[in-house]
Order: C-alpha cells, then sequence, then structure tokens
C-alpha cells in the first residue's frame, strides 16, 4: 500500500473522525444512524453496530487514532474486504455484530463470515444482550451485557477443516460467549465454538489488547 492509501483509510478512521470531531457532530450522527437504523436492519446501521463499540471501547482501554483504523464506511473502499487496521502489524480485522437470538438466553448468531478473497488476520465478534440507549457511550457496553470474541485466521481455517467446510464461501456460525475450549471451558456444539476467544466488556483492558494481538 502506498503512503497516500494509508493516509486516506488513517484519514477515513472512526477514531480518526473522532478526534477532529470538535462539535460532536460525527458522533450524534453515528448515534442517529444506530438508533434509527439498527431495528430496522439497514446495513449500515449493523455495519456500524459493531464497528462503533469496538471503537469506543479501545479508545477507553487506550488506543487512538494512530494505533487504531476503523473504517467508518462499509467493506469495499480503502480497507477493500475488510473493516479495521492495526497499522503497527498490518493486520487487517474482520468485525461482526450481532444481536441475542430470539428466544435464547445466550446465543447469538454470526453471518455471512467470508475467507476466500479477503485479507483479514482476525475475526472480531462484538455480541449484545440488548440495545444501548446511547451507542456512542462506552458505559452503555457494559450495562448491555457487551462481549468481545477474537479468533486469528489461522484457528479460523482449522476448525474449517476440523468440520469439514472449508469448502463453503460463506459461514454462518450460532455462538455462545464465555462457552468454549479456548475460554477454559466446555467442549463447544459450535464448529467455531472452541477457537474464540470471549471477553465481557467491562473486563477488557490494554493488557487483553496486547495479550490479544501483540501490539502496545
Amino acid at each position: 500500500m502506498s503512503q497516500n492509501v494509508l493516509r486516506a483509510m488513517k484519514g477515513t478512521g472512526i477514531l480518526q473522525l473522532l478526534a477532529e470531531d470538535k462539535n460532536d457532530n460525527f458522533l450524534m450522527k453515528l448515534q442517529k444512524i444506530l438508533v434509527d437504523g439498527v431495528h430496522r436492519n439497514r446495513r449500515n446501521a449493523l455495519d456500524l453496530a459493531g464497528k462503533v463499540p469496538f471503537s469506543l471501547k479501545m479508545k477507553q482501554i487506550g488506543q487512538n487514532q494512530n494505533t487504531l483504523w476503523v473504517d467508518s464506511a462499509q467493506a469495499g473502499g480503502l480497507y477493500d474486504t475488510a473493516d479495521a487496521l492495526i497499522p503497527a502489524l498490518l493486520a487487517f480485522l474482520e468485525i461482526k455484530g450481532a444481536k441475542l437470538k430470539s428466544g435464547s438466553k445466550g446465543q447469538f448468531q454470526i453471518k455471512k463470515i467470508r475467507i476466500e478473497g479477503t485479507s483479514w488476520s482476525f475475526l472480531v465478534i462484538v455480541c449484545r444482550t440488548q440495545e444501548p440507549d446511547n451507542w456512542t457511550d462506552p458505559a452503555e457496553y457494559d450495562r448491555c451485557g457487551f462481549w468481545m470474541g477474537v479468533v486469528s485466521r489461522k484457528d479460523y481455517e482449522e476448525a474449517l477443516l476440523k468440520a469439514g467446510i472449508s469448502t463453503r464461501k460463506t459461514m454462518n456460525v450460532t455462538v455462545t460467549p464465555g462457552n468454549g475450549a479456548a475460554n477454559g471451558g466446555k467442549k463447544s456444539r459450535s464448529w467455531l465454538g472452541d477457537y474464540i476467544k470471549w471477553t465481557r466488556f467491562e473486563d477488557l483492558s490494554s493488557n487483553w489488547w496486547t495479550q490479544t494481538f501483540g501490539s502496545s
């Protein structure tokens, strides 16, 4: 990637736009898109329902517009198929948001995960047990029972092979935050469940970031 492209990627990142948002206009725009669009299943709002909580929680634990770039637009632009970039590692992230499955107490369905033709190094899953009143307040994520799940591309590919589904181009998966071998729990019945490392939003920290992504 050229320096011009990298500068443009940083400039369109959520944390960069927030850093320049002196009058909170961008923050209020995000809130309006999410409040108006999530319950209507609008594509842009559902995309931001994963990206915005991830961005603002990472900011709370010490990351900034220089260490984390999260695309403010839907995939297909400067970030190509990915949603975010950790520039120090040149590691792309795929971010998926999910709400509690209807009739379930702790299950979430992650939809349309692709690996063919993609560049992500980590799959980041943001699960919410209820919708926050204020989508731009990290304290709301803790109150609403948000979970963060992360799986590396290597582990994702291993899970596909083990389940005998590596030839499928697009995958859905049902997950239960906190369960699975990666968290010291019982074996998961989900084909990906044993590979996802889960953390409650309220327990996320700078140490979690370093242990998960290997970057301070």
